[in-house]
């Protein structure tokens, strides 16, 4: 009898439980943003969940952070990771980018509670991490007109990946331009680089009509990066300035 009075209380705890404490299923979490950045860059990550007692006018707890090889300046962390709670299904939140090139990992982790019942759920997205290129000119205006909305095109590989517009830029001028561009998929090897100054703006190379290109050529290693390739794409943009004037002279020309 004395072993009877021990297990029937036991089973009777056992059975219990659930009716304080359940799991309410799975709750589905997914995340977009970008899958290429730059390194120390702050992107938009979005989240949208789904599913668990949360649904009934509950509560949905999100925990964020990346994952990595080498996370020094990136933001959140797992050991500090970024913590939110919403009846709302959606989330919206920033994260830094490390300094260094490689793939990192987010990591999304939710759960869906209403008074005692809960359910969990957890997903992640990849972003690849690039040091960017970043090309700067000095163009200057040796000419006698002004020139205006003059379209400047940045080409690697003779594929146009980056542009901008010099908006004004009167004689004797000088402005500086600058393209950011993010190397995705560039391989390790020897590379052309084109800035293209299309005076014409017509988004085609016209040398006999004054539109102007310099063209280099640079080394991306198999290291992350290499400062030599950026240094030399700075220093063919800056090539462009001393042609400008003669470009400017040649197009005031055709046109008489």
């Amino acid at each position: 009898m004395r072993a009877a009075i021990i297990v029937i209380p036991l089973i009777l705890l056992t059975a219990l439980l659930p009716a304080y404490s359940q799991s309410q299923g799975t709750v589905a979490v997914f995340i977009s943003g970008v899958d290429v950045a730059g390194t120390g860059d702050s992107v938009t990550i979005n989240v949208t969940v789904a599913g668990g007692p949360a649904e009934e006018n509950g509560t949905f707890a999100l925990k964020a952070y990346l994952r990595g090889g080498d996370l020094v300046g990136a933001s959140p962390l797992e050991d500090s990771p970024l913590e939110r709670s919403s009846s709302n299904k959606t989330f919206t939140f920033n994260a830094t980018m490390p300094l260094t090139e490689q793939e990192v990992e987010v990591v999304v982790e939710v759960n869906s509670s209403k008074d005692d019942r809960w359910s969990e759920g957890s997903s992640s997205m990849k972003i690849s991490v690039l040091v960017p290129l970043r090309v700067s000119a000095n163009i200057v205006n040796r000419g006698a007109v002004e020139v205006r909305d003059v379209p400047v095109f940045l080409h690697i590989d003779r594929e146009m990946v980056a542009e901008t517009v010099l908006e004004s830029l009167k004689p004797g001028e000088t402005k500086e331009i600058i393209f950011e561009y993010l190397p995705v998929g560039l391989s390790a090897g020897t590379h052309s680089l084109e800035i293209w100054v299309d005076f014409n703006k017509n988004g085609e190379l016209d040398p006999a009509l004054g539109d102007i290109v310099v063209r280099i050529t640079f080394v991306k290693e198999a290291d992350p990066i290499n400062p030599l390739w950026i240094i030399l794409g700075i220093v063919g943009a800056l090539v462009a300035a001393f042609f400008v004037g003669a470009a400017i002279r040649r197009r005031r020309t055709s046109k008489k």
